[in-house]
């Protein structure tokens, strides 16, 4: 329900902003008429795709949060010797990256999975990295928590999106 001017007054007033089914019922016709007309707020695609479009920009400031962090990278160790796998594993990712941006800030239905797995994929470079000793273990200490909870954040968002 929106808050309007009206509202403050009288809570049971409905106002045009309004997307649950009374609303749509109060403003003339029936639901499932408004429903049907293009555009409707109260079209079940309009609605999914308003809260994608939510989750999209919140992983978006995520993504961009958790990427901002790595220019605080420490020295890697010059020593480790980074294995041919760890290298096609961080091509995959910044690969997934650039996809999971492109998804996200387009508001495309496939933005949310590849978001996912770019973090999935994130989550084994951190691995990774703590087990070729790229870095010191407080620094893939955090990759790993600041993945994990990307990851938990995507699966959330994908839960919600898909109800």
């Amino acid at each position: 329900m929106a808050v309007t001017p009206g509202r403050l007054q009288d809570p049971t007033k409905r106002s045009f902003f309004d997307t649950d089914e009374s609303a749509l019922e109060s403003r003339g016709g029936t639901a499932q008429e408004a429903a049907a007309l293009p555009g409707s707020p109260g079209q079940t695609g309009e609605v999914a795709r308003k809260a994608r479009l939510g989750w999209s920009r919140a992983l978006l400031g995520l993504w961009a949060i958790i990427m901002f962090s790595t220019l605080f990278e420490p020295a890697p160790n010059p020593h480790a010797t980074v294995p041919l796998w760890a290298g096609i594993l961080g091509f995959g990712f910044y690969t997934g990256l650039f996809t999971t941006v492109w998804g996200l800030a387009g508001n495309h239905t496939w933005g949310l999975k590849a978001s996912l797995a770019t973090a999935t994929l994130g989550l084994g470079m951190a691995v990774a990295c703590g087990v070729t000793d790229h870095h010191p273990a407080f620094w893939w200490g955090y990759e790993v928590v600041a993945m994990s909870a990307l990851l938990a954040f995507n699966r959330l968002a994908l839960k919600k999106t898909s109800q």
